[in-house]
């Protein structure tokens, strides 16, 4: 059994800056009886601290226990776990059933699904992230060192969005979202850029309370993110209001893209922020209804907004989805149209609409029902106009994003009258209106 020796510099302080060069050294390669040994233990320490994670105050970064290292051949992606060192910065990480003989790449933190090959590193940046105060991470702040050779450079994989809370208490998760930039997903690696995004990708980051907190504390917290220019981006809050009932989505869309120059890692995001959306729970678990319809643009509950055939983006346009499955992602016409934090609701939550609530005309100027909460839930409504408007087209059916699985042609929709209140299936390319619900909360 072989001990390899490596050095390991990580990120040291990103308030300013982050380091981003280390070295990797490999001590030793022999053989016993020309027969490569399996590796079972890794010595990583550096003056500066070794794990991938930021003080806000300074301090030295230190090993904590749990902490892995990925050591990779190939597809063979064995975790090495701390053993001795937690709260130092040298630290011994052992793997005493591992088959590895020689090392190709090593990766900070551990994925099971990293590989190496054709000199590529792939690896996955989570979606959704956990805020620590003052720092980010850890399963996100992803380096690297490629090959085995001596003084090879340890990278880090990721760029940081720095992301101010302002207030205790209030803000329940951040989203930061791209129409265009893949910023999350699966990676491919090579001589320190990130090549090739695996799969398309994800268009957007979430970053939740870490330690199963529900809100954040007001601080600098850093979201990590696919290396490059980011073009046109949005940044969402998720916030409470008075009562966990009610929440609403604050959200800013930049005129122009972030781009990461020379060693710079990090970039503060303005969250000045100038478009609301508010959403209501009404009942025990149930989704949050947005107050208006998508293609509102008076922010009016009365408002019919526009008319989408199912899965399309576009007013009275046939341009439907026909693949299978329900609504996800891009083909969702709330996620489309107002971001990764909103999409339509499903049958089944349309359906519970009607089982949950009061629905009676509404006092509002136009025709259309007001469905209230019951009990704890009694203050809380959305209204749903259910009229024609001034064009005469027809807005008492609601999209859901569930597709009816006996006709490949049809969907499920929310159909409105004074009659009748029912969930019905229509054909794809019909235009109705679309009521969103969080996509988060």
């Amino acid at each position: 059994m072989k001990k390899y020796i490596l050095s390991f510099a990580a990120v040291a302080a990103m308030l300013a800056s982050c380091s981003q060069d280390a070295h990797l050294e490999i001590a030793g390669n022999d053989t016993e009886n020309n027969t490569p040994q399996p590796i079972t233990t890794i010595y990583a320490s550096s003056e500066n601290g070794t794990r991938a994670a930021v003080n806000g105050d300074g301090t030295k970064i230190l090993w904590q226990d749990g902490d892995k290292i990925g050591v990779i051949k190939g597809t063979m992606t064995n975790p090495f776990t701390l053993t001795t060192g937690t709260g130092t910065t040298s630290g011994e990480f052992s793997n005493a059933e591992s088959n590895i003989t020689r090392i190709e790449a090593v990766m900070y933190p551990y994925q099971e699904d990293a590989t190496f090959a054709n000199n590529k590193l792939s690896f996955e940046i989570p979606t959704v992230q956990e805020g620590v105060k003052g720092s980010f991470d850890k399963n996100a702040a992803i380096m690297y060192a490629i090959g085995s050779s001596a003084n090879p450079q340890l990278s880090l994989a990721v760029n940081f969005l720095k992301v101010t809370i302002p207030n205790d208490d209030v803000v329940r998760s951040v989203t930061i979202s791209s129409p265009s930039t893949p910023l999350t997903g699966k990676m491919e690696l090579q001589d320190r850029n990130v090549s090739e995004v695996i799969d398309e990708g994800c268009n957007y980051v979430r970053l939740i309370p870490a330690n199963g907190a529900t809100h954040f504390t007001r601080g600098d917290y850093y979201i990590a993110v696919k290396p490059g220019e980011i073009v046109t981006p949005t940044i969402s809050f998720i916030e409470s209001t008075n009562d966990d009932c009610t929440l609403r989505e604050k959200s800013k869309t930049s005129t122009q893209s972030i781009q990461f120059l020379g060693n710079n890692n990090v970039m503060p995001l303005n969250v000045d922020f100038y478009t609301t959306r508010t959403a209501v729970q009404l009942w025990a678990g149930g989704p949050y209804f947005a107050q208006y319809n998508v293609g509102v643009t008076d922010s009016k509950q009365t408002s019919f907004g526009d008319y989408y055939a199912w899965g399309g983006c576009q007013d009275r346009v046939d341009d439907h989805w026909t693949g299978e499955g329900k609504l996800t992602g891009n083909h969702d016409t709330a996620t489309k149209l107002w971001g990764a934090n909103w999409r339509m609701p499903t049958a089944a939550e349309l359906q519970a609409l009607l089982d949950n609530c009061d629905a009676g005309n509404s006092a509002f100027d136009g025709e259309g029902f007001k469905f209230s909460g019951r009990g704890d839930y009694a203050g809380n409504s959305v209204f749903l106009p259910a009229g024609r408007d001034t064009y005469g087209y027809n807005a008492r059916r609601y999209w859901s994003s569930t597709p009816d699985d006996s006709d490949s042609d049809m969907a499920k929709n929310l159909y409105l009258s004074s009659y009748d209140k029912s969930m019905e299936s229509s054909d794809r390319t019909k235009g109705y209106c679309v009521r969103a619900v969080l996509a988060v909360q």
